[in-house]
């Protein structure tokens, strides 16, 4: 879930330069590149940036994060790279996030990390065998 909080200033009267989803993206896939170039048999899962509910600060952050999850995806390999889409676990049928799941709609409560859990338990059973 790195660069999430890139995306989404907190306060809005603060003057650093928000950085644009490319801008973030680079960032995300380089660090995927450099911890294969450092660790090149330790898996490495990429949890995707999980479903936003738009306070007005930054109304483009939900459809930049998707963009991001659909590029980070690509990197997926299942040998020793790997994207867990929460997204699917933590939105209704309308594609909106389930705010029980979430504390103050970017955190997740307790409830929505036995999701992220119950998502997680699939792929670490498969890479502890």
């Amino acid at each position: 879930m790195l660069g999430y909080n890139s995306l989404h200033h907190p306060d809005p009267s603060d003057p650093t330069p928000q950085p644009s989803g490319p801008e973030v993206l680079r960032g995300l896939q380089e660090i995927v590149h450099e911890l294969r170039a450092k660790f090149p048999e330790t898996p490495v899962i990429i949890i995707g940036h999980t479903p936003y509910n738009d306070d007005g600060r930054r109304k483009d952050v939900s459809e930049v994060s998707k963009q991001i999850n659909v590029e980070m995806k690509k990197l997926d390999d299942n040998k020793t790279i790997y994207f867990i889409d929460l997204s699917p676990h933590l939105t209704d049928s309308d594609g909106k996030q389930i705010t029980k799941y979430f504390k103050d709609g970017l955190h997740l409560t307790l409830e929505g990390f036995h999701v992220w859990h119950d998502a997680m338990r699939p792929l670490f059973e498969k890479l502890i065998k």
